[in-house]
């Protein structure tokens, strides 16, 4: 018996594309901190190609997910309009600031 033949699933598809774009996106970026200093030419410059090949699929599977959520996301605004800013919404805030904060600091002490 041959089991039943499934559609294209969208949704796993966007989802394993961010995964995979996020995760290569880390990993070269890591890479390419590592190779910089090593003073490897060809490699960093292979990783940051890569880097930024990956940031713009990434940039598009974000387009998608955001696209195939549409509706979630405005019900999460609309309760959002009723209610105070949340402890998750100051924490998540935060925390991207000080992360931005502490590059600013790292670039302008090495530079």
């Amino acid at each position: 018996m041959k089991p039943a033949k499934t559609s294209f699933n969208r949704r796993k598809f966007v989802s394993v594309g961010l995964l995979f774009t996020a995760s290569s996106l880390v990993a070269t970026g890591i890479l390419i901190e590592i190779l910089e200093a090593l003073e490897y030419a060809f490699p960093m410059h292979f990783c940051t190609a890569v880097h930024a090949l990956t940031g713009l699929a990434f940039a598009v599977f974000a387009v998608f997910h955001t696209t195939g959520n549409w509706r979630s996301l405005k019900a999460h605004l609309k309760n959002a309009k009723a209610t105070a800013v949340s402890k998750e919404v100051i924490v998540a805030l935060s925390m991207g600031i000080m992360v931005v904060f502490i590059g600013f600091l790292l670039a302008h002490s090495v530079f």
